[in-house]
């Protein structure tokens, strides 16, 4: 987990992602990042359970236009869909979870 702000984010999104979804973790990433406020209030929690897809690289490119309001983690093996939810839970840093699939989307706004 990164983080240099000393703020606690008021709410984390949260994602579990796993094998095949890559595509959709980077539209529903970028989504996000054109919405997120500037004051850090907003972190976004990516689980990857055992991708062996593009999922990593598609982290790797959102580091940049999300900084440290990204926090990830790998599971390496897949551990199911309760465990990688449980996993993205707690990588969270708010005081709420916003629990959201990788393959949804926001509407702007």
């Amino acid at each position: 987990m990164s983080g240099s702000s000393a703020r606690q984010p008021l709410l984390s999104l949260c994602i579990p992602t796993h094998h095949g979804r890559a595509a959709q973790l980077d539209r529903l990433l970028t989504g996000i990042a054109a919405q997120l406020p500037p004051d850090g209030s907003v972190e976004v929690c990516v689980s990857d359970n055992g991708s062996r897809d593009a999922t990593q690289e598609v982290l790797e490119r959102h580091r940049v236009p999300l900084g440290d309001r990204l926090v990830t983690g790998r599971n390496e093996a897949n551990l199911g869909l309760t465990r990688n939810l449980l996993r993205v839970v707690e990588l969270a840093r708010g005081r709420f979870c916003w629990l959201l699939g990788s393959d949804d989307g926001l509407v702007d706004g």
